[in-house]
């Protein structure tokens, strides 16, 4: 069986992390081991994890500090022993038994690289399944990739050859690692999307997509984030960053797309580049305009 390494950061998750690591013990046609790093847990998320340790096995413990999930994630990364494959866990989501084995069967259909394969999922809300988060294909690009993550990490599976260059050369800056791992996928190796759904994503009010399913709540969420100025330049940040520590493996055309995201507040070519571009869109209407002001601010 392929061994599929799960990187999982807990967080204070008392309430629904025993579900999850028995969906995780409980998938299909894989070996699975589990990589957990604790962000400083105060409530009783240790004790859950260090019982199912001790009687079920194949899971290891990181006590870490509290640092938040972007770097939590990140410390996985730089901590994981090598694997065949890995996959990015939450700690309050419900997988189906054939999540990774459909993921890994997908994966091993595509071309040699680094791989990284991500899926639909499922609301689900007080034990009731309430749909696909998304409808129908997505149209993902290098572009669009620099504008927008369209991946959840909570969904993603990917090999050795993507883990091992993204190992190379960390990023110095703190980004979101299923963000990350999406631009260096798309930008260097390969991606795959099913639009099939193998995990019951928890919706509760500390989860963020939860949030966007609420119309009302998109709007404010989106209206703060242009008001301040807490997630400035962030695409220009982590562009920087792709180019610094993957530009070698990029070819010429792969880095003009990345550069004038990189460049666009101290280049006039490539800021009109991305003013009036077609390819760099999130797809929505809305979101796109958001995005062109943004860029008019040079605050993307």
């Amino acid at each position: 069986m392929h061994k599929v390494l799960v990187l999982l950061s807990t967080y204070n998750g008392e309430k629904y992390l025993e579900e999850q690591l028995d969906s995780l013990y409980n998938q299909k046609e894989v070996d699975v081991e589990i990589l957990v790093r604790d962000d400083g847990s105060t409530d009783k998320t240790l004790d859950i994890l260090e019982n199912y340790a001790r009687k079920k096995g194949k899971i290891s413990i990181i006590k870490g500090k509290n640092i938040g999930w972007k770097m939590s994630f990140m410390e996985l990364v730089k901590a994981c022993p090598k694997s065949e494959y890995y996959a990015f866990c939450d700690q309050d989501d419900v997988w189906l038994p054939e999540k990774l084995s459909v993921a890994v069967g997908k994966l091993q259909e595509m071309p040699r690289g680094g791989n990284l394969y991500f899926s639909n999922l499922k609301a689900y809300r007080n034990g009731t399944v309430e749909g696909d988060v998304k409808k129908g294909n997505l149209y993902f690009d290098k572009y669009r990739c620099m504008i927008n993550c369209q991946a959840y990490g909570c969904t993603m599976v990917f090999n050795d050859a993507l883990m091992s260059l993204v190992k190379s050369s960390l990023p110095n800056i703190e980004c979101p690692h299923d963000f990350w791992f999406y631009q260096v996928g798309v930008l260097t190796g390969n991606v795959f999307y099913d639009d099939n759904s193998y995990i019951l994503y928890r919706l509760h009010e500390k989860n963020q997509i939860g949030a966007k399913l609420n119309k009302k709540s998109l709007w404010q969420r989106r209206l703060t984030t242009l008001k301040t100025k807490s997630h400035d330049n962030e695409r220009e940040t982590y562009a920087k960053s792709l180019l610094q520590c993957y530009g070698d493996k990029m070819d010429k055309g792969t880095i003009e797309i990345v550069s004038a995201v990189a460049d666009y507040r101290n280049n006039f070519k490539a800021f009109f580049s991305l003013l009036f571009s077609r390819k760099y869109i999130v797809g929505s209407f809305i979101n796109d305009l958001i995005l062109k002001m943004r860029i008019l601010l040079k605050r993307l």
